[in-house]
């Protein structure tokens, strides 16, 4: 199979050229609650099967509860395993942290974020009071 799934190659393949916007949104894990926004802004290119994205999302007061994850990617991730995003800026995160990542499951279009510790610990990051604001851009396969 060809990278765009067509069955053609060569100069068909960059033919699949698409830019846009989409909208992300600011949920909690356990409950997905409701966020009063104050950014909400993304694009993405799509080349064949590769899409390039950046957001950018923030928020005055948040009601969803547990692990904070972002929803609404453009298209749906491909392949086995994490899709691993560059974390450009995290505004309010309160702990003093090494390394913050964020990731995309393969089948799922929710970004999800981690941070490790001193001692090497990873643990995801909750959705609460001091995280207000976050910029996230990434490429992943379809």
């Amino acid at each position: 199979a060809t990278p765009d799934g067509t069955g053609t190659t060569g100069s068909e393949v960059l033919d699949d050229y698409e830019e846009g916007t989409f909208t992300p949104t600011v949920v909690g894990l356990t409950t997905a609650g409701v966020a009063t926004y104050t950014l909400r802004s993304a694009r993405y290119t799509k080349i064949g099967n590769i899409v390039t994205f950046e957001l950018g999302v923030g928020w005055s007061a948040h009601t969803g509860t547990g692990i904070l994850a972002i929803n609404g990617l453009p298209f749906t991730p491909g392949g086995g395993g994490r899709k691993i995003f560059t974390v450009g800026r995290m505004i309010g995160l309160t702990t003093s942290e090494l390394g913050m990542r964020s990731w995309s499951e393969a089948g799922s279009t929710q970004v999800r974020f981690s941070t490790t510790d001193t001692a090497g610990v990873e643990s995801q990051i909750s959705l609460d009071a001091s995280v207000t604001m976050l910029y996230v851009s990434g490429t992943y396969q379809t």
